[in-house]
């Protein structure tokens, strides 16, 4: 159960995340809200969702991003969507299709829309 700073915090990734595992069990297995674990003074993100394959975390900004890039090995970012991936858990076609449902989702948070999507930065050299 989530408390109710995580859930103001939230945005609706950790149900997001949870429904992603329901469809496709090999995305996002053992989704669980990391909040309060993950997010810190220096990893200042707003929430956090953590599984078996990948840690997602969302800023305030896209400063705030940038720098989480920088001192975490393995990531690429959105905008304020970061995602570190687990060392040897997703081969490349399937992280692209994780990529392709958070992009969904950070456009579209309530609905199944899809439009064209933006491409994913890797690497600290995305943010300057």
């Amino acid at each position: 159960m989530m408390t109710r700073q995580a859930q103001q915090r939230d945005d609706g990734l950790a149900d997001w995340a949870v429904g992603l595992e329901a469809f496709n069990p090999e995305l996002m297995p053992n989704a669980r809200e990391t909040t309060e674990q993950t997010c810190t003074e220096d990893l200042p993100c707003r929430c956090a969702v953590t599984s078996d394959t990948a840690v997602v975390m969302m800023f305030d900004d896209q400063r705030d991003a940038c720098r989480a890039v920088d001192i975490l090995t393995g990531t690429v970012r959105q905008d304020q969507v970061v995602v570190a991936f687990i060392p040897g858990s997703l081969g490349a076609q399937l992280r692209a299709d994780l990529l392709l449902h958070l992009d969904s989702y950070h456009r579209y948070p309530r609905s199944n829309g899809y439009d064209s999507f933006s491409r994913w930065e890797a690497g600290a050299g995305s943010c300057s």
